[in-house]
This record gives C-alpha cells, sequence and structure tokens, in this order.
C-alpha cells in the first residue's frame, strides 16, 4: 500500500502552491492559477516596452523541486494573460499603477486604433518592502471602456513564480 501511495505521489505529484506569487517580494497575486491564466504572445505594441523594464528573474523558487519555477511554455516573447472577472479583480488589489520614480510620469497609454487603455502595474508587496526605490514593473492592464467584458493584464512571466506542476496553456 506504502510502495502504491508513493508510487502514484512521483506519478501525479501535486503542486506545492496553487497561486500565483511575486517573483521578488513573494506577496499572492492570484490564489489559483490552473485553468485561469495563459501563455500568450501580445500583438498589442505598447506592451512591448514591457521587455525593457528591469524586472528580477524568479528570486522565489518551487517549493516542490527547491528549483526556479519553469514556465510550461516555450515562447520566449510569451506573456502571461489573465481575462476572468474575478481573477482580474483580484490582481488589481495585489497590484498598484507604476510610476517610474518621477510625480510627472504617465502610467497610462490610450491605444485609439484598438479602444484600450494600457496602463502598467507593479506588486504592491514590493513597494511596502522598500517604499524608497522603485518597484519592479510586472504586468500591464489593458482596459477597453466600451467593451469591459475584454479587460486583460497580461505578467512578465520573469516577475512572477508559480509551481512548476502546474501547466499553463498556450493561448496561441
Amino acid at each position: 500500500m506504502v510502495c502504491l501511495q508513493l508510487l502514484q505521489q512521483v506519478t501525479d505529484p501535486k503542486p506545492c502552491s496553487l497561486g500565483l506569487k511575486c517573483a521578488k517580494c513573494g506577496q499572492e497575486l492570484l490564489p489559483a492559477i490552473k485553468g485561469l491564466i495563459q501563455s500568450a504572445v501580445c500583438k498589442l505594441k505598447e506592451l512591448a516596452i514591457m521587455s525593457e523594464f528591469t524586472v528580477c528573474h524568479n528570486e522565489r523558487r518551487c517549493q516542490c523541486q527547491r528549483a526556479a519555477s519553469k514556465p510550461s511554455f516555450s515562447h520566449g516573447s510569451a506573456l502571461l494573460v489573465v481575462q476572468s472577472i474575478t481573477q482580474l479583480q483580484t490582481l488589481k488589489n495585489a497590484l498598484q499603477p507604476y510610476c517610474a520614480n518621477s510625480f510627472t510620469a504617465y502610467n497610462a497609454i490610450w491605444n485609439p486604433e484598438e479602444g484600450s487603455v494600457v496602463r502598467f502595474l507593479q506588486c504592491k508587496g514590493c513597494t511596502w518592502l522598500d517604499p524608497t526605490s522603485p518597484a519592479d514593473c510586472i504586468a500591464a492592464e489593458v482596459c477597453y471602456p466600451l467593451h469591459p467584458s475584454q479587460d486583460q493584464i497580461w505578467l512578465s512571466p520573469a516577475a512572477v513564480c508559480y509551481c512548476s506542476h502546474i501547466h499553463v496553456d498556450s493561448r496561441d
């Protein structure tokens, strides 16, 4: 019986955590991600700037393997996207508008062709840890004022971590 349980644990590993956390400070951003988050390449040109922001690279580690959580997707320019209304609200509670150490910095970009507003976001936990230094930009919220059901939050995979046993589907 014990051997069967061990074999089952090896062949069907349970994740050490079900949620998504900030890779820098470890704050939980989403309590559960399975089936609620996808990998995708964003075609909005405003999000291309996300690769220019300084981002920590998975300082927090998956408890299962004591190794950095490996994304279960392979496309180099892919981001993680969340579209569920409930998950969006949860993320908005854990994130805040990004502002690069300037009182005059803009934190939103209007895209007239798409009819969308892009707002860059940072982890609230990181700003609480060290209020004197700016937190990393880890996500972008894309709002469609005329079609709110299309709203999305795109996250940098290098800025978040999750258990390596959780598979993230690709939308491409």
